[in-house]
């Protein structure tokens, strides 16, 4: 039998096993407490650094070649995101400029003084030890480690992408005028002035529908047109034309954005718009802008009355109204008939050579007598006085040769200009006519919804900066006729329009165009290769023709 004394000390002993025991499993929970939720931890953490490294690098490679703007960009946008409770940061030393090769799927860094222009950003992100910033964990102190390293890095390359140049979305019609060939090339404006540098390749030229070549054009990139087109058998290409890069079909359609207007029809700077230099307003009421009005009186000059004659007298109005708005003293004439105020007050001024009983009969008779004879009689009398007492008017202090200006105006005419505030504007037309110049000083964007016609009048970008300018023609089959001569620094984006040039005198055009049809004789082309169609205030960026990409 049992001894039942025993018993008291076999159950004490057990108890100390469990305790033991017990010991032993609380460190295996404990480890596996810091797995599962150290873990966890890290995880997330190290998720949270990486959304941070790609769009960090991602608005680093928008700014590029521009290398510090990049780098300011990508600590700005690091700085957005959080990652183990805390903002991310970002040193400079942690944004890397280079090139991304994608034959070898490589990041290559380039010097601060390399000539060779980057593509690409690499971003690193880290909570380490060499950032005094490393992760704190929660239950791995109890196995000894107190601190995690996470680092984390992402490379995201701006891609100008193929024929991303001059691009046409049903035609693009390149040839001569007179002797004067069309030709393309290339050049970045954040590197300087097309005359500081050496013309790059990369003016290429694409469409969705054909590409016809006329005479001997050249182009100093790509040409490419789509192998879907009707006609795609026969050969766009006119056979003289001299091309340096890529000749042939793409099986692919561009997929062009439309313009996206946003809110620009209500929220925008045309109630702000300025005088012209020759005092004139630039826009009715029915937001059809013109600018090209002479400092002379003649009837040729009142500007609407050439370029759409049935508006005259709605000008009249809209323009006395915007005078109102715009409180000024702004006098409208007639635009149909000349100024017969001045010509009235000017046949007193011709006749006053210091013998007022004279100048009182002169009046009286040419009132009693019918219009025509009036203005013969006054006409006539002006010229004759104007000669005979001229040195009377000198004497007698009452004439000057400021009173014979009046009768014509300024002898010499003057190009109007005007100089836009940096915004929106939303004109329903827009003419620039006359040798008239539209001044541009900081960011602007025009939305035009029909014609536009510039032929004799033209941009001046102050900026030197081609997007600077955007150029968003919105007409169903409407014309943007470019200047015929000078130069201009813009990006004009359309798929419902037709650009074209008119009697180019050899014009120079700084930037990036894309239209529905696209017709240019005689013109240079200058693609500037900093510029993106997803750098645009009205394009959605393009698939596959240019863009940021995230690589790796």
């Amino acid at each position: 039998m049992p001894n039942p004394v025993n018993k008291p000390c076999q159950s004490a002993q057990r108890r100390g096993a469990i305790s033991v025991f017990a010991a032993f499993c609380l460190i295996i929970v404990i480890a596996f407490l810091a797995f599962s939720i150290d873990l966890g931890y890290l995880s997330v953490s190290e998720s949270q650094l990486q959304n941070a490294a790609d769009s960090a690098a991602i608005s680093g490679a928008k700014a590029l070649p521009d290398r510090e703007a990049a780098i300011d960009a990508s600590i700005e946008w690091a700085a957005k995101n959080f990652a183990a409770g805390e903002n991310v940061s970002v040193s400079r030393g942690d944004v890397e400029i280079g090139v991304w090769n994608e034959e070898t799927a490589s990041f290559t860094v380039l010097g601060s003084n390399s000539e060779i222009s980057p593509n690409a950003v690499r971003v690193t992100c880290r909570r380490d030890e060499e950032s005094e910033n490393s992760l704190k964990l929660f239950f791995a102190p109890v196995l000894g480690t107190s601190h995690a390293n996470v680092r984390v890095s992402a490379v995201a390359r701006k891609k100008t992408g193929s024929f991303g140049g001059i691009m046409g979305d049903a035609l693009i019609y390149f040839g001569k005028q007179g002797n004067i060939p069309t030709r393309t090339d290339s050049y970045n404006s954040l590197i300087g002035s097309y005359e500081d540098q050496t013309p790059g390749s990369q003016g290429d030229v694409c469409t969705n529908g054909r590409l016809k070549l006329k005479n001997k054009n050249y182009i100093d990139g790509s040409a490419k047109w789509w192998n879907g087109y009707k006609n795609s058998h026969e050969n766009p290409i006119g056979s003289s034309s001299i091309i340096s890069g890529e000749v042939g079909g793409i099986d692919n359609k561009i997929p062009f954005s439309p313009v996206i207007v946003g809110d620009a029809n209500s929220n925008n700077l045309n109630n702000s718009l300025p005088l012209s230099d020759n005092g004139w307003p630039v826009l009715n009421n029915d937001r059809d802008f013109y600018l090209g009005h002479m400092n002379t009186n003649s009837k040729k000059n009142y500007g609407y009355d050439l370029y759409r004659g049935n508006l005259n007298y709605r000008m009249l109005f809209a323009g006395y109204g915007m005078s109102r708005y715009l409180q000024t003293s702004v006098v409208f004439a007639d635009l149909n008939q000349p100024d017969k105020s001045k010509s009235s007050s000017s046949d007193d001024d011709d006749d006053d050579d210091g013998k007022g009983k004279g100048k009182s009969k002169s009046k009286s008779k040419s009132k009693s007598k019918s219009k025509s004879k009036s203005k013969s009689k006054s006409k006539s009398k002006s010229k004759s006085k104007s000669k005979s007492g001229s040195s009377d008017d000198d004497d007698d202090g009452k004439g000057s040769s400021s009173d014979d200006d009046d009768d014509g105006g300024d002898p010499t005419p003057r190009p109007d200009a005007i100089t836009l505030p940096p915004g929106t504007y939303y004109f329903r037309e827009m003419k620039i006519d006359n040798d008239a110049v539209v001044n541009i000083i900081g960011p602007t964007y025009i939305y035009v919804e029909k014609k536009f016609d510039f032929r004799t009048g033209n941009f001046k970008n102050l900026t030197n900066r081609p997007i600077n300018l955007q150029i968003y023609p919105m007409g169903q089959n409407e014309k943007c006729l470019l200047p015929q001569k000078g130069e201009m620094e813009a990006v004009i984006y359309s798929t419902k329009s037709k650009i074209e040039t008119f009697k180019s005198e050899g014009f120079d055009f700084y930037g990036k165009m894309v239209g529905k049809n696209l017709k240019i004789l005689g013109a240079n082309l200058h693609v500037d290769e900093s510029i993106s169609l997803g750098d645009l205030k009205g394009v959605n960026e393009a698939g596959g023709v240019s863009g940021l990409f995230l690589v790796k």
